[in-house]
């Protein structure tokens, strides 16, 4: 996968209920005909599979040539916004957003990437791998608690998830 887990154990605690919701506004509008689409579900129709393969050769693939050259730039923030503002949980966009993230890429015409997956969670809540990419985000952002809810909402939709149950001890 793009992302693997490299937190360890996050041992016990009681589970954080008073973590301040973060502070990102509306979520991007989606394509102008095509709305917000689930990535989930894209796959078994044609015209959402070609959708797919474009976003996959012309702003995943880049994103990633650039984060693995080190570039942080502006281009990468740019191609991922464009696919997670149509489709807001591209688990390929995500990670990589994780990933950008993670090596010190910020740019501030963008919202900040826990809002990219704030947005995400919203639109398909049941989606675990969203919660999984966020709780390594902000585990990565030393939000320990915040990490925990994501992973323990992760686990409460599907509780034999191997990689959160690692990350989570």
């Amino acid at each position: 996968g793009l992302l693997s887990v490299t937190s360890p154990s996050l041992g016990e605690s009681a589970p954080a209920t008073d973590i301040p919701d973060l502070s990102c506004g509306s979520a991007p509008p989606g394509h102008p005909t095509k709305g917000r689409r689930d990535f989930r579900l894209m796959a078994g129709n044609e015209k959402d599979a070609r959708d797919l393969r474009y976003h996959e050769y012309f702003h995943i693939q880049p994103a990633q040539k650039q984060i693995n050259s080190g570039n942080l730039s502006r281009n990468v923030i740019n191609n991922l916004h464009f696919v997670l503002q149509k489709i807001p949980n591209d688990h390929r966009a995500l990670a990589l957003l994780v990933q950008w993230a993670k090596a010190g890429g910020y740019d501030k015409k963008y919202a900040p990437p826990g809002c990219y997956l704030k947005w995400a969670r919203q639109f398909t809540p049941d989606d675990t791998t969203v919660l999984a990419y966020g709780g390594y985000y902000f585990y990565n952002e030393k939000d320990i608690d915040r990490a925990r809810q994501w992973w323990e909402q992760a686990l409460a939709i599907d509780a034999a998830n191997a990689d959160v149950n690692y990350s989570l001890g």
